[in-house]
C-alpha cells in the first residue's frame, strides 16, 4: 500500500490539497456530491426503470460523500469512486462505438434511421461527430470529478487518519 506521506514530503503544505480555484478537496468533493444528488433527483423524473435505479445509486453515492465529509469516514467515498469509475469506462466505450460508427458508416443503420425520418449519410456522420464530442466532454468532467473525490478520500485517509475499507475497527 502506497502512502502519500512517502510520495510527497510536503503533505503539510495546505496547497497540496487544493483543487479548482483554490478550494480544498473536501469542499470540492462536497460540491460534487451536491451536483450528483441534484442530477440524480432530476434523473428520477425521466421515468424508465433503469434510469430510476441509476438515479438512486447516484443519490446514495452523493449522500455518502456528504456523510464522509461530516463524519470524517474515508470509506464512504469509495462507492462514489467505484460508480464514477464504471461511468468513465462506459463513456470510453461510447466514444469508441461512436468513432467506429462514424468511420464505418454502416449502411443497415443509415437505412433504418432513414425509415424513421429523412436522413442522409452526411447527417449521420455529423450526428455521430457531435455525439462523440459531447461524450468526450462528459468523460473529461467524469475524470475530473473522480480525481477530486479521490484526492478528498486520500486526504481523509492519510492526513486525518479516517478509517478506510482495509481497517478493522471494533
Amino acid at each position: 500500500m502506497y502512502s502519500t506521506l512517502r510520495r510527497n514530503p510536503d503533505i503539510n503544505d495546505p496547497e497540496y490539497f487544493k483543487c479548482c480555484c483554490g478550494v480544498h478537496v473536501k469542499q470540492g468533493a462536497l460540491v460534487i456530491a451536491i451536483i450528483s444528488i441534484v442530477g440524480g433527483v432530476l434523473q428520477l423524473f425521466s421515468g424508465t426503470a433503469g434510469s430510476i435505479l441509476s438515479a438512486i445509486i447516484i443519490i446514495v453515492a452523493g449522500a455518502l460523500i456528504i456523510y464522509a465529509d461530516r463524519q470524517e469516514k474515508a470509506w464512504a467515498y469509495i462507492p462514489y469512486l467505484v460508480m464514477k469509475a464504471l461511468a468513465i469506462i462506459v463513456l470510453l466505450i461510447g466514444i469508441f462505438v461512436l468513432l467506429v460508427l462514424d468511420i464505418t458508416e454502416p449502411q443497415w443503420l443509415i437505412d433504418e434511421l432513414a425509415k424513421k425520418r429523412a436522413f442522409s449519410r452526411d447527417q449521420f456522420r455529423t450526428d455521430c461527430f457531435v455525439a462523440m464530442v459531447i461524450v468526450i466532454i462528459a468523460e473529461a468532467f467524469a475524470i475530473w470529478f473522480w480525481f477530486i473525490v479521490f484526492r478528498a478520500y486520500r486526504y481523509m485517509r492519510e492526513v486525518l487518519g479516517g478509517p478506510s475499507l482495509g481497517d478493522n475497527y471494533e
